[in-house]
């Protein structure tokens, strides 16, 4: 299972410090990014574990988790987060046969980005 869903941002202004976190816009990030990943890893990998089936659980998580960010720091946490999860999860389920990994990619500009 592949899971993509996420979101860079949730506000309209173009940098975040720490200093003028939106706590809505955060709440919003985290929802998606993180409870979101959750929800689709739990889910998978209960249904791999049950029926006994072997494979691998894929989250993406960005470039963010290993050169760290100075904007948009919702969106960073949310992603460490990810990076969280896929550690904690692959040390569970590796035992059954159930790999989770994630991939960090860079934003690719295009024209709905």
């Amino acid at each position: 299972m592949f899971s993509n869903a996420g979101m860079g941002r949730a506000t309209h202004t173009c940098e975040q410090s720490v200093l003028d976190v939106d706590l809505s816009a955060y709440d919003k990030v985290m929802a998606v990014n993180t409870r979101g990943m959750v929800a689709c890893v739990k889910n998978t990998a209960k249904a791999m574990f049950e029926g006994r089936v072997k494979g691998s659980i894929v989250c993406t998580a960005s470039m963010v988790v290993t050169i760290g960010g100075d904007k948009f720091i919702d969106y960073v946490m949310s992603k460490h987060a990810v990076l969280g999860l896929v550690r904690s999860a692959s040390l569970q389920l590796g035992a059954y046969g159930i790999r989770v990994n994630c991939v960090p990619p860079r934003m690719v500009h295009g024209s709905h980005t």
